[in-house]
């Protein structure tokens, strides 16, 4: 299965949008609801689950998760160590979508699974505050991590891990696997489908993953 750079990504993301007149909302929507299929195949709903989000799109796609998974039933929380003015745009606005029906946690929350919405795949560099802090915190505190997309800490580019970072027990990728992803430092991988048409893949020479109707499906190992 091909994985892809970071441009590849951006590329794949900019013709769904303004060839294939998919909004970043719509995907975002997308993506959050996946995310909450699989932790809803692979947790209980009598578990507290912490998403600690980012203020990118990553940090979008987890409270967008959070909300669905509220709306499930389960006991969720949400918390990011950003100032809502931090915040991009349309993350800024999920947030508030998620705090008309769940809880935002002032503090860093205690929770039995944590969900770690805090970068994607554009990170560069070694982490820094409040990112870092806040990863020390997740590594400390969890023994049952989840990622979104790629773990926080996990260079694409270089696709190398840089040093502390989070070290999921599972990670849920978005749409198609990235540069560096392994079992080492993503633990189980999940790839889940969030409409890129295969003629998306084909414009960039790529193979769509074979979700043959599924929502989701787990990587071997």
């Amino acid at each position: 299965m091909d994985r892809v750079s970071v441009e590849e990504m951006e590329e794949l993301e900019r013709l769904m949008v303004e060839k294939y007149r998919v909004s970043s909302e719509v995907l975002m929507e997308l993506a959050g609801e996946r995310i909450a299929d699989v932790i809803r195949e692979r947790f209980s709903g009598n578990l507290k689950i912490a998403f600690i989000c980012g203020k990118g799109g990553n940090g979008g796609d987890g409270f967008v998760a959070a909300r669905r998974l509220e709306s499930y039933g389960y006991d969720v929380q949400a918390y990011t160590p950003f100032e809502e003015k931090e915040l991009s745009r349309l993350t800024g606005r999920k947030m508030k979508s998620y705090n008309e029906v769940g809880e935002m946690s002032i503090d860093f929350p205690s929770a039995n699974v944590y969900v770690d919405a805090l970068l994607g795949y554009r990170m560069e560099g070694e982490l820094r505050e409040p990112v870092s802090e806040t990863v020390e915190k997740l590594n400390d505190w969890s023994t049952n991590t989840v990622s979104i997309d790629v773990p926080t800490g996990l260079n694409v580019r270089e696709r190398e891990v840089v040093e502390n970072s989070v070290r999921p027990e599972l990670t849920i990728c978005i749409g198609v696997l990235k540069h560096g992803m392994t079992e080492n430092n993503s633990g189980d991988i999940v790839l889940v489908d969030v409409g890129i048409p295969v003629e998306a893949f084909e414009e960039l020479d790529l193979e769509r993953p074979r979700f043959d109707g599924s929502r989701f499906y787990e990587i071997d190992k």
